[in-house]
């Protein structure tokens, strides 16, 4: 019986310290969003979170579907800043019409709503093909506009 009041409280020491740990830390949870995708025919396959820390926004993705345009974007969660480190560029693997490559993705500073994606050049793909299978695989973060 000692042992397991001895073994109880050490229990409850451990539970006190990582709670006291977790005060000082910020968890933020992943959260879905319905992006509006563009280049794909119908309604392709996808999977969209994003998770915000202050003006930090990171997302993943991966959307798949049939290619109807030679373009490819994916919806932001929230608006991006107008310049400076919205134009942040991070890489992606992608397919197009079959070939798979590594891609980049990078937040529209026209728009900064959207983040575009683009086979990479030197994977012997110059854009995307307007037909078969279109795949986006990836994750990034950016700044949120003020």
């Amino acid at each position: 019986m000692e042992e397991l009041i001895r073994w109880q409280k050490e229990q409850d020491r451990e539970i006190e310290r990582l709670a006291a740990t977790a005060e000082n830390q910020i968890y933020v949870p992943w959260q879905i969003y319905t992006a509006t995708l563009t280049g794909w025919a119908a309604t392709p396959t996808s999977e969209t979170y994003y998770t915000q820390s202050g003006y930090r926004i990171c997302v993943a993705f991966t959307v798949t579907g049939t290619s109807n345009a030679t373009n490819c974007r994916v919806s932001l969660p929230v608006t991006a800043m107008a310049a400076g480190f919205s134009t942040i560029r991070f890489t992606c693997e992608v397919q197009d019409n079959g070939v798979w490559a590594v891609g980049v993705g990078r937040v529209d500073t026209a728009l900064n709503t959207v983040i575009r994606f683009q086979p990479a050049v030197g994977a012997s793909l110059t854009g995307w093909t307007a037909s078969g299978t279109k795949t986006v695989i990836g994750s990034g973060w950016y700044i949120a506009a003020a």
